[in-house]
């Protein structure tokens, strides 16, 4: 097998997917994909403030590649709209295109660099009260660029390696009816970070060490001044598939966070384990929980430590209809806020294979938000239908 595998399949800061399963790139036609969705909630918005509105989301993308004499480039675009029937302060919109070559050096060695652009509006609204909003609306646009390398030492070993950089640049943010003038509330922020990770087969076992390091550069805004965020990971990582088909993966490290010119640093055990295993003939289930540090997220201008675990049964009917239902606790400490937010949630669905390229999804959500430290909690009911088709 290629080094130019495990590239694609390996992730270097979670556990061994032993499933993983990963595309043959020899089909150069273009490939589409469209998912038109109408969706009901029971609150629109987020904050605790509940008002339910229906909305109608698109996402398509588009995708071709092109095989020459080192490897493959493919260029993918991509769409994502949202638009509520009331609420048209939530509207969102998003276009991406991005692109990726690979090479294959060596029959042991392979590069591939992606480079990556998203330009989106997202609307948002500010709690003025127990009964009050003000709607916002911000374009943003994130830029991406990155290169991974696989390199196989051996029969049984392989070492993976990524490098990544983006740059996020917010725009000023519109005032709803224009109460105001625009104003910027959101820094621009880069980010970089670049992780290793070795990773051993004996059979249906494999196990190794990864680790990683990133730096967040945010700029200054209004009182905050410019932050430096620096995250680094070290650990073991390990992954079995069983004859009957389970499989089981892990990681667990050391995660540590430091903020440059500030006397503040942190660092926590990091765990991921993740499960899935056949029951009887049809029925099957997957867990996974999850503790480490989140630095991608923007909802603190730190970071987040965030705990997540998640539970679901499924039962496939047939090759084309599978049921599921399932539920999932998550617990997040925003570090710069000072603020602990508590999420549980539970859920069902139907997916219907109609035919090789049309599918069908049911799904129900029941939610509940709390913002512990102000007492503010948020439910919320969701149901949506989705129509997805491959072109």
């Amino acid at each position: 097998m290629r080094a130019g595998a495990l590239i694609m399949a390996m992730s270097l800061a979670g556990p061994v997917a032993a499933s993983a399963q990963t595309s043959s790139g020899n089909d150069s036609s273009p490939q589409a994909s469209l998912t038109l969705l109408r969706h009901y909630t029971t609150n629109a918005l987020d904050t605790p403030l509940q008002l339910d509105d229906w909305y109608t989301q698109l996402r398509g993308s588009v995708a071709s590649k092109l095989a020459h004499d080192l490897g493959t480039t493919g260029v993918t675009a991509n769409i994502n709209a949202k638009h509520y029937d009331v609420l048209s302060i939530e509207n969102d919109f998003a276009l991406g295109i991005s692109t990726d070559t690979t090479v294959a050096l060596s029959e042991n060695f392979e590069l591939r660099g992606t480079l990556a652009v998203q330009m989106a509006e997202e609307g948002d609204e500010l709690l003025l009260g127990e009964d009050a909003f003000l709607g916002i609306r911000t374009r943003m646009t994130v830029m991406t660029a990155g290169l991974q390398a696989g390199l196989r030492l051996d029969a049984d070993t392989v070492l993976a390696m990524e490098a990544t950089a983006s740059r996020e640049k917010p725009e000023d943010t519109q005032f709803e009816n224009d109460i105001q003038p625009p104003l910027r509330l959101d820094p621009d922020r880069d980010r970089f970070r670049a992780g290793i990770k070795l990773t051993r087969t004996h059979g249906p076992v494999s196990f190794g060490a990864y680790g990683t390091a990133g730096l967040m550069r945010s700029g200054q805004i209004g009182f905050l001044p410019p932050l430096e965020v620096m995250d680094y990971a070290v650990g073991a990582h390990a992954g079995i598939r069983f004859a009957n088909g389970a499989v089981a993966a892990g990681s667990v490290g050391l995660h540590a966070l430091e903020l440059f010119d500030a006397d503040f640093r942190e660092q926590r055990l990091a765990y991921e384990l993740a499960a899935e295993m056949p029951v009887f003939s049809r029925f099957s289930l997957r867990g996974s929980l999850k503790a480490a540090f989140d630095p991608k997220t923007n909802d603190d201008p730190v970071a987040t430590w965030a705990r997540r675990m998640e539970l679901e049964a499924g039962y496939r009917h047939s090759q084309e209809l599978r049921f599921g239902t399932g539920l999932y606790l998550e617990r997040r400490e925003n570090l710069g806020l000072e603020t602990v937010e508590l999420a549980r949630g539970l859920y069902a669905e139907a997916e219907w294979q109609i035919n090789t390229h049309l599918g069908l999804t049911m799904r129900v959500d029941a939610t509940r938000k709390l913002l512990e430290n102000f007492g503010l909690q948020r439910d919320t009911v969701d149901v949506h239908m989705a129509l997805a088709a491959k072109l």
